[in-house]
């Protein structure tokens, strides 16, 4: 069995961490914070790590356990330690890759700062109140400001640690928001709005750190965003890449895949056309769309050799006849998913592959956190069965069309809606 470490703190490195504790493989992961470790899956070959490691730490762990490979998922902002596992890596002789989150596209007013301490020289010689959303480590830094504890708001984590560092920065508790992400551009822009904000302070943290989200809260509010640059960053490969790379790596061990379900989506966002946000569109886009080509590509190879698959996609009854209003990037990403089923059904019928949908309807889970009340009572009292669905509606359904049973049904759409959505 193979044996790899992971060095996380990040949303990929949590994701990778996952992915690889479903793997015959042994796994460890190391974390800096013991809330990191909370965030880790549990699993019989998995071990974490929940301290921040020295450097002497790092090279005696990788001469004990010879890991056949580690990969470094760590911040792209965490240059020091990035640089310290590549040095343990190379001096122990094990192989060493680098998972990396890509930069985002900047409004065309964003001012940047190489660091902290220019970022901090150039609020200097602004008026209007700021909004910090680069954590902890460095509001010792931002305390030089004039009138700081006046001027500044700090979105920290809900941490012992972070709030000390609050406090001892100057700040009171009514200038800091202490939460866990991640943060949609609304709860962005209400935390502008709340502190009357004209900066917002960010570092690039891509996709996964709500870079894009930060963005346009800001040009909803009228602020403007501060972006400290990240660091030089020696090359590196993104989450799919890292995943792909370690199939084709480790592949020929690992039993071939017969079901696959993809399910991933951001929640609905309502909202009306003329204020159709792009970047939450893309967002989705590579959520859903894109993770779909890449992983489908990844397994139905496998499954066409072995001649045998079970493939099926988590729809919405929003593509089936009259949509909801407002809910147009929502339904053109989940009409894409749609075509490619279609497509893969006709391509791989002959392989006995089944390509097929589950469509609910409005279904009661975590995904509506953000959906309104309003919304979600509406839509219980508008279907005929007078409630919403719910997962135990939907697993039977899903359970059918990957079975043996199902063999001769592909590509085809399944509502499971009570009735609100009738084909």
């Amino acid at each position: 069995m193979y044996k790899l470490c992971v060095f996380g703190g990040t949303t990929e490195g949590r994701e990778l961490v996952e992915f690889l504790n479903t793997q015959p493989c042994r796994v460890t992961a190391c974390v800096a914070t013991e809330y990191g470790q909370t965030l880790l899956p549990e699993g019989e070959n998995l071990t974490v790590s929940a301290r921040p490691l020295p450097v002497g730490e790092i090279g005696a762990l990788l001469q004990a356990e010879r890991f056949d490979l580690v990969i470094d998922a760590t911040h792209p902002y965490a240059a020091s330690i990035t640089r310290s596992i590549a040095a343990a890596c190379e001096a122990a002789g094990v192989e060493h890759w680098r998972l990396l989150r890509g930069a985002s596209e900047a409004p065309e007013d964003a001012v940047f700062a190489e660091n902290t301490d220019e970022a901090v020289r150039f609020l200097s010689g602004t008026e209007g109140n700021i909004l910090l959303t680069t954590g902890s480590k460095e509001l010792s830094k931002f305390a030089a400001l004039p009138d700081f504890a006046a001027r500044c708001w700090a979105r920290v984590l809900p941490l012992p640690a972070s709030l000390e560092a609050c406090g001892a920065a100057g700040l009171s508790p009514s200038h800091i928001f202490a939460l866990q992400g991640p943060f949609s551009r609304e709860m962005d822009e209400a935390m502008l709005h709340r502190t009357g904000a004209r900066w917002l302070v960010t570092k690039d943290g891509g996709a996964a750190g709500g870079f894009q989200e930060k963005a346009a809260a800001a040009r909803h509010a009228g602020a403007r965003l501060l972006v400290i640059g990240r660091p030089t960053q020696e090359t590196g490969s993104s989450l799919p890449e890292t995943i792909g790379a370690l199939c084709a790596r480790f592949g020929k061990d690992l039993p071939c895949p017969t079901h696959f379900v993809h399910l991933p989506a951001l929640p609905v966002v309502n909202a009306k056309f003329k204020a159709f946000d792009e970047a939450r569109f893309q967002k989705d886009w590579e959520i859903q769309v894109h993770s779909a080509v890449k992983l489908c590509k990844a397994v139905l190879p496998a499954m066409s050799k072995a001649k045998f698959g079970r493939v099926l996609f988590i729809q919405t009854s929003y593509t089936i006849g009259c949509p909801p209003k407002n809910t147009a990037a929502y339904v053109m990403n989940k009409s894409a998913i749609g075509g490619l089923v279609k497509s893969l059904a006709v391509e791989y019928a002959r392989f006995g592959i089944t390509v097929n949908c589950v469509a609910p309807s409005m279904m009661e889970t975590h995904f509506l956190k953000d959906t309104p009340d309003l919304i979600v009572q509406a839509a219980a009292a508008d279907n005929p069965m007078s409630r919403n669905a719910t997962p135990e509606d939907v697993a039977p359904a899903m359970a059918f069309l990957l079975s043996e049973e199902a063999r001769f049904i592909t590509g085809i759409t399944l509502p499971v809606t009570g009735g609100s959505a009738i084909v």
